[in-house]
């Protein structure tokens, strides 16, 4: 049997995944202080998030995705080796 590796698609702490979420914002034409207002946190929350200083929750990134407008999904890729 082949012995398989798999990594998630959307890696926190990538700067693809960051760059993801500040796409997603800007497509909803949000600021990150209205984003928080719709997310209930801080702008500065958002800010780290985007940043990429913390690693989010899926429960973070299921309601960024809602106040964006646009939808969380994950899945499994077979990782490089």
């Amino acid at each position: 049997m082949k012995d398989w590796a798999w990594h998630t698609v959307l890696q926190l702490g990538t700067a693809e995944a960051f760059y993801t979420t500040l796409r997603a914002r800007a497509a909803a034409n949000l600021t990150q202080a209205e984003l928080a207002r719709r997310i209930g946190t801080t702008q500065s929350a958002i800010a780290r998030l985007e940043g990429g200083k913390v690693s989010p929750s899926f429960a973070t990134l299921r309601r960024y995705a809602r106040a964006t407008g646009t939808r969380l999904t994950v899945g499994l890729v077979q990782a490089d080796r």
